[in-house]
């Protein structure tokens, strides 16, 4: 096994929608099985370009499901890609998720605490649906 190959796997686009024309929603299906908390983030990769896109799905779920904003070139070099690929496309995911948001329930009380400095409102989706 390669160095590469051990720190990442292939991931396929299995669905998109469309929300304006810079947003847009991706469900991932892993090759390998992902395991994450809610509130981290993965790295995805295309071309050899990597950035990291807070998780919106719960670790319930089959599908890793992101949340993209489009930024133009030339500050954008990963999502003017991304946002080019379809349902079907290959792309690459570090096989570790990172970040620590923490998602407890405490009686009929979901408590969150955040210790990132990522956008909240993917992570604190993830922890609404966990």
């Amino acid at each position: 096994m390669t160095e590469k190959n051990k720190r990442f796997t292939k991931g396929i686009i299995k669905n998109r929608e469309d929300l304006t024309n810079d947003l847009w929603k991706i469900w991932i299906e892993p090759e390998e099985k992902f395991n994450f908390d809610p509130g981290q983030y993965c790295t995805v990769g295309y071309n050899n370009i990597e950035r990291p896109y807070s998780i919106v799905s719960s670790p319930n779920e089959d599908l890793i499901e992101l949340f993209v904003e489009l930024i133009p070139e030339p500050l954008g070099n990963l999502t003017p890609l991304l946002y080019e690929l379809n349902i079907g496309s290959e792309i690459t995911l570090r096989k570790k998720p990172k970040g620590i948001i923490n998602c407890r329930n405490s009686g009929n009380l979901k408590i969150i605490t955040q210790n990132t400095s990522s956008a909240l409102n993917s992570p604190l989706e993830t922890c609404s649906k966990y």
